[in-house]
């Protein structure tokens, strides 16, 4: 039931249903002194400023104005039913945003308890093999392990004056980046190559140009630091037998859990991890196949790809075309997902937690929006989940050609809060 309030002097007039209360201050104890509990609740009622339950749609259209046409706005009510779309199907760069889908995809395939691997097998008695699965933070202390490993194998295996052959497996330098990322960025840390062995991400101060090159040279030296001497091979996947007839399982380091791969992804908007989790979803690290096996998904879940093209799982790509229309409807369909959990649980947070904690100073929205945010030149992007009394609204905005639109999405964000609260 809605309740409308107006105050005229010092005489509130409270309509409900069928009941008019008039109330002055002090007099309602003494016409009512034993009243119910809702007589009680009317008279305390506050201000509601209804201008916020004017249609959501026309309200945030006056605020985009002449900017409109640069804006995508599609909002879900908590019932998914589409209550705003504003160029909802334009096709739009979507930055990082596209994390979403990749992430959606990979926690469907691969599962709450995947992990990602390192493998140690061996072939023969003086060679083995180290297969990488693109683990994120495969680090200085995770080489050191390795290396302890194998000084091990070959204490047991080898003659003193034997060296150990090692086979190092990593995709082709064809597919280290997607197609659509420029130059600059594949010089820049956040551009790193995608590779199965890398060390930090392939990130330094700026991105590591040579990555499998610089995990064999780290671990020569970590082996040399230990007395083992060592010959290493590179083995492409395509160039080489991946299983040879009698290779045997020696090591496996692991990576991290699955809610802390999709937390780097969405909440940190690490493109590395989310890239790797792509891959892995989609059994190949060919990118552009990856890509295409993204697409196969939403089309079979019922989730709209009208205008979509999809280059990579990160958002670098400025080839990347996404509409609102698609990002709602995945945010939906992982809503009432039997992984909706760890879904959820991977988005940064407004004003606590990721790429959010500093999006706004309005304490309205602190904690209240679960989301992903997305930037490149002439690129934001913000799409997500908004808590409201009744359940969760799904709000996606792309803004393409605007130079600081992040106050405006933040305006969109608080029309829609102040909306759900006077709906509910």
């Amino acid at each position: 039931m809605k309740l409308l309030f107006m105050k005229i002097s010092k005489i509130n007039f409270l309509f409900y249903p069928t009941l008019i209360i008039f109330t002055l201050p002090g007099i309602t104890s003494l016409l009512f002194p034993k009243s119910n509990s809702l007589i009680s609740s009317l008279a305390n009622v506050s201000y509601v400023d209804n201008s916020s339950c004017a249609n959501l749609e026309s309200s945030i259209s006056s605020l985009l104005g002449p900017k409109s046409s640069r804006f995508s706005v599609s909002i879900l009510d908590h019932d998914g039913v589409e209550i705003v779309s504003i160029n909802s199907l334009k096709p739009r760069v979507p930055a990082s945003n596209q994390k979403i889908l990749s992430s959606a995809y990979a926690l469907e395939r691969l599962g709450p308890k995947f992990l990602l691997t390192t493998d140690l097998n061996k072939l023969t008695n003086n060679t083995i093999e180290i297969i990488g699965n693109g683990d994120p933070d495969y680090d200085s202390y995770k080489i050191k392990q390795l290396a302890k490993f194998i000084k091990q194998f070959t204490n047991k295996n080898l003659p003193p004056d034997k060296t150990i052959n090692i086979i190092v497996r990593d995709n082709s330098r064809t597919n280290w980046w997607p197609e659509g990322w420029n130059t600059e960025d594949k010089k820049e840390s956040y551009g790193a190559p995608i590779t199965q062995l890398a060390i930090s991400s392939n990130e330094s101060e700026y991105a590591i140009s040579n990555p499998t090159s610089n995990f064999v040279n780290t671990l020569r030296r970590e082996l040399s630091s230990i007395g083992v001497e060592a010959d290493f091979v590179f083995g492409l996947n395509r160039q080489m037998p991946y299983r040879w007839p009698n290779s045997k399982p020696l090591y496996t380091q692991y990576s991290g859990p699955m809610n802390a791969l999709l937390s780097l992804s969405n909440s940190q908007s690490h493109n590395f991890t989310s890239e790797v989790l792509l891959r892995k979803a989609a059994n190949t690290w060919e990118s552009k196949l990856a890509s295409q096996k993204l697409t196969s998904w939403l089309k079979r879940n019922g989730i709209s790809t009208v205008n979509l093209t999809i280059k990579d799982g990160s958002g670098l790509s400025r080839q990347n075309r996404l509409t609102t229309k698609t990002i709602s409807d995945v945010l939906f369909y992982m809503l009432n997902h039997k992984y909706h959990a760890y879904y959820f649980s991977s988005m940064a947070i407004v004003g606590q937690r990721g790429t959010l904690k500093e999006f706004s100073e309005d304490k309205s929205l602190y904690g209240r929006f679960y989301g992903k945010t997305g930037t490149l030149d002439g690129v934001k992007s913000i799409s997500g989940y908004l808590e409201t009394p009744r359940g969760y609204y799904i709000l996606s905005v792309i803004s393409n050609g605007l130079p600081t639109p992040l106050s405006i999405i933040e305006k969109i964000l608080l029309k829609t809060h102040n909306y759900s609260i006077c709906m509910n």
